[in-house]
């Protein structure tokens, strides 16, 4: 992606990232009407939709992003951060309560 301008660059991500943030959300709606899904199986269905969206920017990009192990495995762990992230948030919001919840 040497070659790459740093405009495209950032259009890339940009658009990967919405579809893996998507993708997470939508895994988590999803999920009890197949069962009981587990969160690698979750996981996988995400990288899924995020290796989709690389194959259709590496059109625009010139090169097989899709294809890439380093493009895939920092998506994974952007994923992975995503997950952790809204994990914690959705913990707090659970013990901690709110202004809002305490009337204050």
């Amino acid at each position: 992606m040497g070659n790459l301008p740093w405009g495209k660059i950032a259009s890339i991500t940009k658009r990967v990232a919405s579809v893996a943030l998507v993708g997470v959300q939508a895994s988590e709606v999803l999920a009890p009407k197949f069962g009981t899904p587990t969160g690698t199986d979750k996981r996988e269905s995400v990288l899924e939709l995020v290796e989709q969206e690389l194959t259709d920017a590496s059109a625009s990009a010139g090169v097989n992003l899709a294809q890439n192990p380093q493009a895939m495995a920092a998506f994974g762990r952007f994923v992975d951060v995503y997950v952790d992230l809204h994990n914690v948030l959705a913990h707090e919001a659970q013990v901690a309560p709110t202004r809002e919840r305490t009337g204050g």
